[in-house]
């Protein structure tokens, strides 16, 4: 359910700005497209390294602390909360990338219109809400007091 609260919350803030939005946000959201993947990308991989290096006693326990075991091509496994903090981390890493890459060869073989701002801004509105939650994760992962989970 979670997830398609955030791709409709996504969705519906790439179409509002285009409602609503002038033609000079356009030129200017184009401008900082950018320099704004460019900042969320440091910040993953950052936080991801913070993640993977830590040794504090709640990081360890998130290690064997058991979230969901679902089947994977008939076998179940038990996947941690660690396994699912990394895993969503590095799918936003992917997805920042990917995106930033798609902003820098656009512009090269055609003109950004219109159905690509929709795109643009609804991928990176749904790249940020997942950020948000996985950062609200970390965070209660690291000001747990009592030791293990």
């Amino acid at each position: 359910m979670e997830k398609v609260v955030r791709v409709v919350i996504s969705l519906a803030i790439g179409l509002s700005i285009l409602y609503f939005g002038k033609t000079d946000f356009v030129e200017q959201f184009y401008e900082y497209t950018t320099n704004i993947l460019g900042i969320l990308v440091a910040f993953s991989i950052s936080t991801l390294t913070i993640l993977v290096s830590s040794s504090s006693k709640n990081v360890e326990g998130t290690k064997s602390y058991i979230i969901a075991t679902p089947k994977i091509f008939g076998k179940t496994r038990k996947i941690s909360l660690y396994e699912s903090l990394t895993g969503s981390l590095s799918v936003v890493i992917l997805m920042e990338v990917i995106l930033l890459g798609i902003d820098m060869i656009v512009p090269v073989f055609n003109e950004r219109g219109t159905i690509f701002l929709i795109i643009n801004l609804s991928c990176l509105s749904d790249i940020f809400l997942k950020l948000l939650g996985i950062i609200l994760d970390l965070y209660f992962v690291y000001t747990k007091k009592e030791s293990g989970l």
